[in-house]
């Protein structure tokens, strides 16, 4: 991008421009554009409706899923894909068309008290990696702060990002979140002697910029996804000894190494599940949307742990997108094990397919603009959407000329 800034400055120069920052402005936007076109060129993206993701995305780095049973027929497996998952059309909790949501709820009522009212208590947040903080308002409004810090999962602004996205998209399932600047002087005391302070970006004004997610009042409690359940979404069985990508980076690389050990000594693979779980097909189109969606913001941290961050909230039981501060972090717009969740995947909820056809990255840009922080990502972040976006439609246009209908499952 300094590239570009030097070229249009001396454009500039050779017009008699005085104002750089609007040529600038359209100039780093046409780079950046041909920059996507050539990654997504690069990646076989134009094959993928006739060979599928796994070969013009992973490009021969599949893992052992899509080599034993995830994606081919072999002579332990049938033609026949899991039962039972089609059904009636399951619909998005955001059902108020127009109007930003929260499980069917207008939340921007939600998002003025997080930005408005009056600081009455401060706590130091419990769990997890990151330093936060749980706000108590005047009116008894309460909000989780996320400041910025140096740790790589913790990053604020795609806490921000994450919500506009989904609220574009019409998802309505991650909380109501507003960007805020605070004093970490009024933070700090909380903290103690916390060993992660240090982490904690301070501004030289004694400020500190972060995400204030609404606080859900309200059971929160793991979704139940039983061994096997990855059948719920393919069309094609997913077989008991494929390893699934839904679980910690860690957890998959350790799986993969320990398959491979099994195939040079000739063992038959480890048996996961023996007889796929009955279809949950609310929640099964919900997973489906999560994916999807944790692909476009590249949250590599939703799963494991018991399903800490794959969660379901009050007494319904709706699957919500909470914690996503893991997501768009900086490098290769695109990620193997991002690549291999998706790659499973092989039914979709026909709306959520609709709304990323409709998705306009000029209108999430204008979103993100309007924060009370903004700009609150990078071109190079906001471009990686993009990518992105067009992969998950090339993957779901070759599961649609594989499979014909059965993808539409909701």
């Amino acid at each position: 991008m300094n590239m570009a800034r030097i070229l249009c400055f001396g454009l500039c120069v050779l017009a008699g421009c005085a104002a750089e920052g609007p040529l600038l402005a359209v100039f780093e936007r046409l780079v950046l554009q041909r920059s996507v076109d050539a990654l997504l060129l690069q990646r076989g993206v134009a094959a993928l409706p006739q060979r599928g993701l796994a070969s013009g995305l992973a490009s021969g780095k599949r893992g052992y899923a899509a080599q034993v049973g995830a994606d081919t027929v072999g002579e332990h497996e049938t033609e026949e894909g899991p039962k039972g998952v089609s059904g009636p059309p399951v619909p998005l909790p955001n059902a108020l068309l127009g109007e930003d949501c929260f499980l069917g709820t207008p939340d921007q009522w939600m998002r003025e008290r997080l930005l408005q009212r009056d600081i009455t208590a401060i706590k130091k947040g419990s769990g997890g990696r990151s330093l936060a903080f749980k706000l108590t308002f005047a009116d008894g409004t309460q909000g989780y702060y996320k400041p910025a810090q140096s740790f790589s999962g913790a990053n604020w602004y795609a806490e921000v990002a994450a919500y506009h996205l989904d609220r574009a998209l019409g998802l309505g399932r991650v909380p109501p979140v507003v960007s805020r600047r605070m004093s970490w002087e009024q933070l700090r005391p909380s903290a103690g002697k916390d060993y992660r302070v240090p982490e904690i970006h301070v501004e030289p004004d004694g400020t500190v910029r972060g995400a204030l997610v609404y606080w859900l009042d309200g059971p929160l409690a793991p979704a139940a996804t039983p061994a096997g359940f990855e059948n719920w979404f393919r069309v094609d069985k997913f077989q008991p000894w494929a390893l699934s990508p839904y679980k910690r980076p860690a957890a998959y690389r350790q799986d993969l190494r320990d398959n491979k050990r099994r195939v040079r000594k000739g063992q038959q693979p480890r048996l996961y599940f023996e007889t796929p779980p009955e279809a949950d097909g609310a929640l099964a189109a919900a997973l489906s949307d999560m994916v999807i969606f944790d692909y476009l913001t590249l949250n590599i941290d939703r799963w494991g742990g018991q399903n800490g961050n794959v969660l379901t909230h009050g007494a319904d039981q709706q699957l919500i997108f909470l914690d996503n501060g893991a997501g768009f972090s900086l490098g290769p717009p695109t990620r193997s094990l991002m690549d291999a969740r998706l790659e499973l995947l092989q039914r979709f909820r026909r709306s959520t397919v609709a709304a990323l056809k409709r998705f306009s990255l000029s209108d999430f840009e204008r979103r993100l603009d309007a924060e009370e922080l903004a700009p609150v990502m990078g071109r190079e972040l906001r471009a990686g959407v993009a990518i992105r976006r067009a992969l998950v439609l090339d993957h779901i246009a070759a599961m649609e000329a594989r499979h014909g209908d059965q993808v539409y499952s909701w």
